[in-house]
């Protein structure tokens, strides 16, 4: 069993950094994606960790970022969209990915598109009415 949860301590945050090999961001929010047992008492492996963070009506996922040694698409893709509700749940609408924040056919499988400026952005207002059709919805505009 695996748990996504925030990382409201900064030691921690900086310290569980360090261990993904990715850059400690003060500023940002953090969540961590572990393993667990049954009752979601103890970590028994760490699996991912998401920095992001927003200013205005805007936000920008920094890393998405597995540990080193392990990646399960579905734990990133989850952990990922649990940075997403976050978001839209403080007002943000539309979110992008800074530039290497993970592979870009990660960042399509989770939603994001290029924008008018070719950043992976994803609008979160439209994704939530319908998550399921939000890409389908992009490719039938390209058409």
């Amino acid at each position: 069993m695996f748990k996504i949860t925030p990382i409201e301590d900064k030691a921690m945050q900086e310290e569980l950094c360090e261990l993904h090999n990715t850059k400690y961001l003060p500023a940002d929010f953090c969540y961590l994606a572990a393993n667990v047992n049954d009752d979601g008492s103890k970590i028994l492996g760490l699996l991912g960790l998401c920095q992001c963070y927003f200013r205005g009506e805007s936000g920008i996922i920094h890393n998405v970022t597995p540990f080193p040694g392990t990646y399960d698409e579905e734990v990133i893709i989850i952990m990922v969209r649990t940075a997403m509700s976050f978001l839209y749940r403080c007002g943000i609408q539309d979110v992008i990915l800074d530039e290497g924040a993970c592979d870009p056919v990660l960042a399509k499988k989770m939603g994001f598109l290029p924008d008018e400026n070719g950043n992976p952005a994803i609008d979160l207002k439209r994704f939530y009415i319908s998550p399921c059709h939000y890409n389908k919805d992009e490719k039938d505009e390209e058409k």
